[in-house]
């Protein structure tokens, strides 16, 4: 039986990978990662990647086309970058517009940002989350609190299937 939800993501570090790799998990979902053409890494890149994202940029990217029609629910996860998306992620949202039937957001960041993000992603997307969810980086250091969040998440999306 094919997958109804496909959950996509950008990850510099890779903490917003394991949130997606994990919601996928619970959601017996398909996987993709957007990659992004630019350089990310490192100091330097770091501040580019801000200024980048606060200037709204699209950015060349890889590694999650798809058929999206093919599925019921898209989730998309992004970090917060300079109270934004990342050019990745809104790149992807911005080729996909149009073609998401109901999706749901999330982000991962250290500090702010959660809410402006969360609502920018679906101005950009076309399509008012069914659910949507944030995730800081002190969660990450509570295993125990972080996998309740997620399956909380994860369950709210379920939800939306029937």
């Amino acid at each position: 039986m094919p997958a109804e939800i496909l959950v996509v993501c950008y990850s510099r570090t890779g903490k917003t990978r394991t949130l997606a790799q994990e919601l996928a998990a619970r959601l017996k979902a398909d996987f993709r990662e957007i990659i992004d053409a630019k350089d990310r890494a490192g100091m330097i890149n770091y501040v580019l990647a801000g200024r980048d994202a606060a200037k709204e940029l699209r950015t060349d990217i890889s590694g999650a086309d798809c058929d999206t029609a093919a599925y019921k629910i898209i989730v998309a996860g992004t970090p917060v970058w300079a109270w934004n998306m990342t050019p990745a992620v809104r790149t992807w949202l911005e080729n996909n517009k149009g073609k998401l039937s109901k999706a749901a957001f999330f982000t991962s960041a250290a500090s702010s940002g959660h809410e402006r993000t969360l609502c920018r992603m679906e101005e950009v997307s076309g399509v008012k989350a069914c659910c949507s969810e944030s995730f800081s980086d002190a969660e990450h250091k509570k295993p125990q609190e972080l996998a309740a969040k997620l399956d909380a998440f994860a369950q709210r999306i379920r939800q939306e299937l029937q």
